[in-house]
C-alpha cells in the first residue's frame, strides 16, 4: 500500500488517498476458461479416430450432435494422405535455425 496527497473537491483541500501497488511478479497462471471436453471415438479399436464436443451440452443436443458426427464421419481427415491436393508447404510448420545457435531458453 502506498499513500499519497492529492487536492479534494472542498475548498483544494489536501486528502490522503490509499493505493494499492500492483505485483511485482506478474502471475503467469493460465486461467481455465476452456469448455470441459467430451471424446467421441468415430473410428474403431486399431484406427482411432477421436473428435471432441463441449461437456457443458445438454443431453438432447450432444446426443443428435453425436448422431451428426457418426453420419458425417467421413467428411474428417486424421492424415495427410486422407487430404489429397493440399499442399504440404502450407500446413507444415517450420522453425528455420541459425546452425550452432544456443537456444535461450
Amino acid at each position: 500500500m502506498v499513500e499519497f496527497l492529492h487536492e479534494g473537491m472542498e475548498d483544494d483541500a489536501l486528502e490522503l488517498e490509499e493505493v494499492e501497488l500492483a505485483p511485482s511478479e506478474m502471475d503467469d497462471s493460465k486461467a481455465e476458461v476452456q469448455d470441459p471436453l467430451l471424446e467421441i471415438k468415430l473410428g474403431t479399436e486399431d484406427n482411432h479416430r477421436p473428435i471432441y464436443i463441449s461437456g457443458l451440452m445438454e443431453l438432447e443436443l450432444r446426443a443428435k450432435m453425436e448422431e451428426l458426427l457418426r453420419e458425417f464421419k467421413d467428411c474428417f481427415a486424421w492424415d495427410y494422405i486422407e487430404m489429397p491436393g493440399l499442399s504440404r508447404d502450407l500446413v507444415e510448420h517450420r522453425l528455420p535455425t541459425v546452425e550452432d545457435f544456443k537456444p535461450f531458453k
